[in-house]
């Protein structure tokens, strides 16, 4: 169940709930397939869309679902008024932008 979705030029978030039946990795893979195959279709004359290969994914306790839903209907403010995070072969950062901390398993 998507939750909500927005995105910015150059990347998108989603909140969605899994079954825990569900592999991340198969549903992400249909969702890049799907939406590049569109996106291919409906943009007439521009280059060839596709996603990168990475993707990052965060799980969330039932309790912050509210927070990280606002977070994404507000993306485009939040990434207008901050500065975009990047990280590249470190330890996962303590805090998210969502003022709560979390953690990746390596």
């Amino acid at each position: 169940m998507v939750h909500a979705a927005n995105g910015m030029q150059d990347h998108i978030h989603i909140v969605a709930t899994l079954p825990p039946a569900l592999a991340v990795a198969n549903v992400i893979g249909q969702l890049k397939g799907v939406s590049s195959y569109i996106a291919n279709r409906l943009i007439v004359g521009a280059d060839t869309f596709v996603w990168q290969q990475e993707y990052g994914v965060l799980s969330i306790s039932e309790s912050h679902l509210p927070t990280v839903i606002r977070y994404v209907e507000h993306q485009k403010q939040h990434h207008a008024a901050t500065h975009s995070i990047l990280v590249s072969n470190q330890p996962m950062l303590q805090h998210s932008p969502l003022g709560f901390a979390v953690s990746s398993a390596r």
